[in-house]
């Protein structure tokens, strides 16, 4: 099977393989820094099908990356039934969109963004023995 470096990299490429660009995603592959994977631009990406199955990715990847990774699964595991939030002020999808140190962070109907990350990280959570 196809080896991914990260989470986020499976997601890059998948974004790429949806788009049939084939170059963006072996240069996707080839990228070890996870901060440059934004600036690899993928041809021909129609963000309204990767919107539709964008989380069905995700959550492929969270499950294999905990599947694979004792040491991150007890982690998550050991967050109990905390709420998980992706506190980042650059992110409204994956992140509440607001910055980590904002008490908002607590009140879902304050976020600016739809905390992706941690929806799909207690939904996995919940999945772990």
């Amino acid at each position: 099977g196809v080896r991914y470096l990260s989470v986020e990299q499976y997601l890059w490429a998948q974004k790429a393989l949806l788009a049939k660009d084939y170059e963006a995603y072996q240069n996707i592959m080839d990228e070890r820094a996870s901060s440059r994977y934004k600036d690899i631009k993928i041809k021909n990406l129609s963000y309204d099908r990767w919107n539709a199955i964008r989380s069905q990715h995700l959550m492929a990847g969270l499950d294999a990356k905990f599947a694979q990774c004792h040491r991150a699964s007890e982690k998550l595991r050991a967050t109990g039934s905390a709420s998980l939030v992706h506190a980042t002020i650059r992110d409204r999808i994956y992140g509440t969109g607001l910055d980590i140190g904002d008490v908002n962070n607590m009140s879902p109907n304050k976020w600016l963004g739809l905390n992706e990350l941690g929806k799909s990280l207690m939904a996995v959570r919940s999945t772990l023995a």
